[in-house]
């Protein structure tokens, strides 16, 4: 079973489709096709091999300015009827949320969330109202079991410059990655003797086709090597159960009592 991402709209939906699934088959999500390309197999294998040491702080900001023709039609879970109620969080957070927890191998077990979702802009919903209610900007601070910390901003409809920023920072140095394509694709930045010291991994840009179809061939490898797929549906729970609890922080920060 191949899921599309997100791998469904909650953390109990998710246990259903565990509990549903038949000895032995395999499952995976779409949301590691970020994961498909050389920055990520690069970065996964610095961080297994405790070279920059213990993972300290995941970063993730990605800021997107409007569509320059607001025209009713896209994002398409502003407009789409029926899309779930999930807004850029379901969109594109459980790719950022797999990236970066992958890359650390799952190892992280989140313990808190606290967490703020914004809306349309006024300016933008009075020119074409949204068919739902969902957030164009999350901003949401992981802490996970020993101490590590992930600090989260995806915004869309943003009024400033454009963003896109992933890291990963260990108590020997800094993996600077990009998720999409884009020239570095990874660099590291190490502490030294006389200052930080900097080195280009992976120069990039990784290939769109490698990420797409990343998930199919890694799904069709995992049943012919009898392997786990690169994300299965027990970390795809953690995905959404990290998705779930965001949207309940948010939530409850903008309710009297909770």
């Amino acid at each position: 079973m191949l899921v599309e991402k997100p791998v469904a709209l909650t953390a109990d939906e998710v246990q259903r489709m565990l509990d549903a699934r038949p000895a032995g088959a395999v499952a995976a999500c779409c949301s590691s096709r970020f994961r498909s390309t050389e920055t990520a197999a690069r970065a996964t294998e610095m961080v297994a091999s405790g070279e920059l040491g213990p993972v300290r702080r995941l970063t993730c900001t990605a800021l997107g300015a409007p569509p320059k023709k607001l025209d009713g039609t896209g994002p398409l879970y502003l407009y789409k009827p029926n899309w779930g109620g999930l807004g850029t969080l379901g969109e594109w957070g459980c790719y950022d949320l797999d990236f970066l927890l992958g890359i650390c191998g799952w190892s992280l077990e989140p313990k808190r969330v606290l967490a703020d979702v914004r809306y349309l802009p006024d300016v933008y919903a009075k020119k074409h109202p949204p068919l739902n209610e969902a957030e164009v900007q999350v901003s949401a601070k992981v802490t996970f079991e020993g101490g590590a910390v992930l600090d989260y901003r995806r915004a869309n409809y943003f009024a400033g410059e454009p963003r896109d920023e992933w890291a990963i920072e260990c108590e020997g140095g800094t993996l600077a990655l990009s998720m999409i394509p884009k020239a570095p694709q990874l660099t590291i930045h190490r502490y030294g003797d006389e200052g930080i010291e900097s080195s280009v991994e992976v120069e990039g840009p990784e290939a769109w086709g490698t990420i797409l179809g990343g998930p199919v061939l890694d799904f069709a490898g995992a049943i012919l090597d009898d392997r786990p797929p690169r994300t299965d549906v027990e970390q795809a729970l953690t995905v959404q159960r990290i998705t779930d609890e965001i949207y309940a922080s948010a939530k409850c920060a903008n309710a009297t009592e909770c």
